[in-house]
């Protein structure tokens, strides 16, 4: 496949990934809103730390199979041997259904120390026993979305994944606008069920075989390999909630619940629109890395191709919300949450340099590097720590955007210099012109935002976004018909 043919197949996936992502952003921009409003900072502080203790038991429990499947699914199918994929789904789905129940089981057990250790009393010690049944339903449609995942059945993935959202947020808005507060627990436990019906609906359109029945101690000869690959990850991503714990703790105690709800806003608006650009990386680019992992070449080139699509597609997001920061704050929350606004702008900055990062750093997982990956991601994550703890006194607040800045460079510099000494990626000339470019209208969105008010700052603002979008829209329509790819994204809605 040549380099422009193989930029068309990636274009094409991320903009069903990224299509898809658009429309759960819209949505998810309407139900953040309502919490918002109704519930206020106290109370997205309350959604925030429960989200985040219920992602973290789901993760440890999860034992990583809903990630490290991933890769043994796209090597099976991509072998075209059917018995093999039945085989390999079976095993996986067996082991998933099992981390589910184990996910229930912590969840219920440690609700009250998780109570008294999050909120200082034990009034939510019921309210996680009825979130067990939420880290079930999760991790069993995380099991499903894995196996699309690993097919590269993007639309299918594309398709749940808007339709699981629409359904659940209908039934969040309605729980918040009548429950106010006490609507908490029940929203997420809804919310999980709609999107285990939702996915499992969609995964059994890919009309798996059924494969023949396999011994418990069969099965765990051949799932130890995920399992082994899986642990890595799970420590990397219950390390990452642990510490996202702490530091919600660290930042109650310094400036009160409501300084966690303002860290949550900038954090929730970070990660809704990069998800467009990094959700299009993990549905289709992971497998296709792990299904090319023992070709270099074809690493370097897969690698590049998809760095070149992001850098293009993700880059004038990120200009326009660093421009319009105190905007994006206002319509998706409210003026009371002003202050996260600070931190805000350099997160997003932060999250150019994580792109970048993002690209090489799939390259480890997809070599099956489950060591090397756990030292870079704790070490990412204890100096992004390390860096608010020791400029507190100085920054306060603000400590928190410019850590996560300092850090995601810091990170890319790693992943980049590791993989091109050891894989021989080479990020290309082409990919570095516009990393330069867009690092300028970067520097000149964030300028103006910074330093200057009224209609100077507005006027340079549109005019960095504006030109990044030019260019960014040039160089698109040379790889393909952007007009004919939005019809094809469209069409298979």
């Amino acid at each position: 496949m040549g380099e422009n043919q193989e930029s068309q197949e990636v274009l094409k996936s991320t903009g069903t990934v990224g299509g898809s992502q658009i429309v759960n952003i819209l949505i998810s921009l309407v139900k953040t809103k309502i919490i918002a409003v109704i519930l206020g900072t106290t109370g997205v502080g309350i959604v925030g730390i429960l989200t985040t203790a219920t992602d973290m038991i789901k993760s440890i429990a999860g034992l990583g199979l809903p990630f490290s499947g991933v890769r043994d699914i796209s090597i099976a199918d991509n072998n075209q041997d059917t018995n093999n994929l039945s085989k390999t789904v079976k095993i996986f789905n067996r082991w998933v259904l099992i981390s589910a129940f184990f996910g229930a089981l912590i969840t219920i057990l440690f609700s009250l120390p998780l109570s008294q250790f999050l909120f200082h009393n034990s009034t939510y010690t019921i309210g996680f026993v009825f979130l067990s049944t939420s880290v079930f339903f999760l991790t069993l449609s995380s099991g499903f979305t894995s196996v699309m995942q690993g097919k590269r059945s993007i639309s299918l993935m594309a398709k749940s994944s808007v339709i699981a959202n629409v359904i659940s947020s209908f039934f969040s808005v309605i729980f918040y606008l009548i429950l106010k507060e006490k609507g908490i627990i029940s929203s997420l436990v809804v919310g999980s069920f709609v999107s285990f019906l939702v996915t499992y609906h969609f995964y059994r359109k890919l009309d798996i075989p059924a494969h023949e029945k396999i011994s418990f101690k069969e099965s765990w000869l051949s799932a130890r390999g995920m399992i082994r690959i899986g642990i890595f990850t799970i420590l990397v991503s219950a390390f990452d909630q642990l510490m996202s714990l702490l530091l919600r703790g660290f930042i109650s105690d310094k400036v009160g619940v409501e300084g966690v709800g303002l860290f949550t806003a900038a954090n929730t608006i970070a990660t809704m629109y990069l998800s467009i650009v990094l959700g299009a990386m993990a549905g289709d680019y992971y497998p296709k890395l792990a299904s090319i992992h023992d070709d270099n070449k074809r690493l370097n080139l897969a690698v590049n191709t998809q760095l070149y699509i992001v850098l293009l597609l993700g880059s004038p997001i990120i200009i326009g919300m660093v421009g319009f920061a105190d905007i994006a704050v206002k319509i998706l929350y409210s003026t009371k949450f002003m202050g996260s606004v600070a931190i805000l702008k350099w997160q997003v900055m932060g999250d150019f340099f994580k792109i970048i990062a993002w690209a090489c750093g799939y390259v480890f997982l997809a070599k099956g590097l489950g060591k090397l990956y756990v030292f870079f991601s704790i070490s990412y994550t204890l100096a992004y720590l390390a860096l608010i703890y020791l400029s507190w006194d100085f920054y306060g607040f603000f400590s928190i955007g410019l850590s996560f800045f300092i850090s995601q460079f810091l990170a890319m510099l790693f992943t980049y210099l590791y993989s091109y000494f050891r894989f021989g990626i080479n990020i290309s000339s082409k990919n570095s012109k516009v990393i330069i470019i867009m690092s300028v209208f970067l520097a000149i969105a964030f300028c103006s935002h910074e330093y200057f008010t009224g209609s100077l700052r507005l006027m340079l603002s549109i005019t960095a976004l504006l030109l990044s979008f030019i260019y960014s829209i040039y160089n698109l329509t040379l790889i393909m018909d952007i007009k004919m790819l939005v019809n094809r994204i469209i069409k298979r809605k």
